[in-house]
């Protein structure tokens, strides 16, 4: 409960703008945030992203190609991220490199739409943690096998003290996605990503370890954007798995026009999402 509070409590305050300089800053490790706050877990061998935990919650800062980092998280998260991959995808069976077919017939029928830079990513984060790149990729396309059970809430205007737009949401993930050797569920390894993508807006994006994908997310531009699950026929396994859509919004949106135009650029499953600009009306 403490954690989701956190997360609540950070995704509230990127949104309405009030940490938004801090977490993008250059120097970011050296704020008055990290420094007082914060304890530093680890730093990649690169030096370019490093793990802190805040008050019981882990941030993970990454930065450079889609490869770096890639290779800054597997290297960084190794054991959560085969917990997570272990729930969620073998039903809390530890992971051998065979996931079921059915997840590796979606990724192979998605392969072709996905950007080639989140597929280096996803080898960086292989190649770091010895997790087998076919249980990273099988983990990055199996939210599209949902549907889950999440709810969100947008405030502005009158309806908010200062004005200003607060987003928020819940992610109804189920607990039985757990990890038996180590009793962890999925829903108890929350990270908060802050990502600086070279030649991309950098953001913020609440996930789990191993993600490459989100589900929910805020960029420096003040696009928020999160997804809920919705039934629907009228879909396809040839597109852009949804989570990878989120974060190439996230990189490349710095207006709801843009963002809505990436969001249709596929439909692989019925989906229904918040998606917010703090710059309306700047």
């Amino acid at each position: 409960m403490r954690r989701g509070f956190i997360l609540l409590i950070i995704f509230g305050l990127l949104v309405s703008g009030l940490l938004m300089p801090l977490f993008f800053m250059e120097n970011i490790v050296k704020s008055s945030f990290v420094k007082d706050e914060s304890v530093l877990v680890g730093v990649s061998p690169d030096g370019k992203g490093w793990l802190v935990d805040y008050n019981g919650q882990l941030i993970l800062f990454l930065s450079g190609n889609g490869y770096e980092m890639g290779y800054q998280q597997g290297y960084l998260l190794k054991e959560e991220i085969e917990r997570s991959i272990n729930g969620y995808v073998y039903g809390g069976r530890e992971l051998n490199g065979n996931p079921p077919k059915a997840l590796q017939i979606l990724y192979a029928a998605q392969e072709p739409y996905i950007p080639q830079r989140y597929k280096e990513e996803m080898q960086g984060i292989a190649d770091a943690s010895g997790i087998p790149l076919i249980d990273i990729q099988a983990y990055n396309v199996k939210s599209d096998k949902g549907p889950l059970a999440c709810r969100q809430i947008a405030l502005w205007g009158n309806a908010t003290v200062d004005g200003n737009l607060y987003h928020a949401r819940s992610l109804g993930y189920p607990i039985n996605f757990r990890d038996e050797k180590s009793g962890v569920a999925l829903q108890d390894q929350s990270i908060v990503i802050i990502a600086k993508p070279e030649g991309y807006y950098p953001f913020v994006s609440i996930a789990w370890p191993g993600s490459v994908g989100g589900v929910t997310g805020m960029n420096i531009k003040g696009i928020s954007l999160a997804i809920n699950d919705v039934l629907s026929t009228d879909t396809t396994p040839y597109g852009m798995t949804r989570t990878f859509r989120l974060r190439k919004v996230l990189e490349e949106a710095k207006n709801i026009d843009e963002a809505i135009h990436i969001l249709n650029e596929s439909k692989t499953v019925g989906w229904c999402m918040c998606l917010g600009d703090g710059k309306i009306p700047e």
